[in-house]
């Protein structure tokens, strides 16, 4: 291997990683937002009893 095929597979593989990164985050960021959305669909119209004084 060549110092020229190294270099070309090194840039390949951090661009294969960035991807693999961005991909990860990105199906994260979706899970929480449809977990936050779950969240508060289940909570919705709920009164709060017996919280006296409380901020609500």
């Amino acid at each position: 291997m060549t110092t020229a095929e190294g270099g070309r597979q090194s840039r390949r593989f951090a661009r294969f990683m960035f991807v693999l990164i961005a991909s990860l985050l990105v199906a994260y960021g979706a899970y929480k937002a449809w977990h936050i959305r779950l969240a508060l669909a289940a909570y919705q119209d709920q009164p709060l009893q017996d919280v006296a004084g409380a901020a609500r």
